[in-house]
């Protein structure tokens, strides 16, 4: 399992106590969503250059 997957694991595990049942269904779609998406492993990493971009 990789750094992202256990800390997405972990913050349910917190968050399934205190949120109500159909706040966490939402919640955990968007996670899955997110997983699937492969952000880690498609961000920057570490010592990388960041690309040059404007904001105009």
């Amino acid at each position: 399992m990789n750094k992202l997957a256990k800390q997405i694991e972990q913050l349910n595990q917190e968050l399934f106590s205190q949120l109500p049942q159909e706040v966490f269904e939402v919640f955990g779609r968007s996670i899955e969503e997110i997983k699937t998406k492969n952000i880690e492993e498609n961000s920057i990493q570490v010592g990388e250059h960041m690309p040059e971009f404007s904001l105009f």
